[in-house]
């Protein structure tokens, strides 16, 4: 691990389900040509990298999810939202994977976002916080993963999505076109068409 500062906001046991927020030095060049610094990340981990840094897993949520996977969450004390499959004995076994899950740039739920405070000023950031892309995200998650010493991670969900819809059909199926100008804005008003 690299010499930044990290917060343990709450931990369990350290094998399944262990709470933790680091602060990023930065800066993150976002895709809107802003720069993010500090970074704040809040994250869980469950179980423990191996000597040859082979058994990462970098679980991913949904846009509207928290970093809660497999753990009660805090605020609202119902269980993780994939305890299905994460879990001693289960196909994501804390006893054979280093498991991380993030919660994403731009949330409200411990990782740099609106409510964080911009060192500029001293205030919270509210409409100033960037406008952020799922670029942002993944470069946000690659600190995190450079910070913790993994240096690769299983492509299995990636690998899955890629073999019932291509890229060329997510951007038939979900695609936009920019709507009365040539290049985003990155700001709130109405870039795309829908």
């Amino acid at each position: 691990m690299s010499a930044h500062s990290e917060i343990a906001v709450s931990s369990t046991d350290q094998r399944f389900g262990l709470r933790r927020t680091v602060r990023l030095p930065g800066p993150l060049k976002l895709d809107s040509g802003a720069m993010l610094a500090p970074v704040d990340i809040a994250y869980e981990t469950y179980g423990s990298l191996n000597a040859d840094g082979s058994n990462a897993i970098l679980i991913c949520h949904a846009l509207t999810g928290d970093q809660f996977v497999a753990s009660e969450h805090p605020v609202t004390g119902k269980p993780g939202w994939w305890t299905r499959a994460v879990g001693p004995g289960k196909p994501i076994d804390p006893d054979r994977h280093f498991i991380i899950c993030t919660n994403v740039l731009g949330s409200c739920l411990g990782s740099s976002g609106p409510g964080s405070i911009d060192p500029a000023t001293g205030a919270p950031y509210a409409m100033r916080f960037p406008v952020i892309t799922i670029g942002d995200m993944v470069r946000a998650q690659a600190m995190l993963l450079d910070h913790l010493g993994v240096a690769r991670l299983a492509v299995a969900r990636m690998a899955a999505h890629i073999t019932y819809l291509s890229e060329a059909g997510l951007t038939e199926k979900f695609g936009r076109r920019l709507q009365g100008r040539d290049a985003k804005t990155f700001g709130f008003d109405a870039d795309f068409q829908v």
